[in-house]
């Protein structure tokens, strides 16, 4: 970790315990906003991850079903 993430107790170790793994592991952070997720999973990995994006990107111009459908397979 570049800086100390303070208040993280909890999430680190089992960020921790996710990065130990042998196996491939998917992350899926997500609570109110303005929290500190992305800082958090940035700060711990310290931006060395394969795949990285926050909230559903799907534009405005899509038709509604479409938009329905990739929201649910984020």
């Amino acid at each position: 970790m570049a800086r100390k993430i303070i208040g993280r107790k909890r999430e680190i170790l089992q960020l921790e315990n996710i990065a130990k793994s042998d196996k491939a592991e998917l992350v899926a952070v997500y609570g109110r906003r303005r929290i500190g997720k992305t800082y958090l999973v940035k700060e711990f990995f310290n931006e060395k991850f394969d795949y990285y994006a926050t909230g559903p990107r799907v534009p405005r111009h899509c038709p509604k079903p479409t938009r329905q459908h990739l929201h649910v397979q984020v």
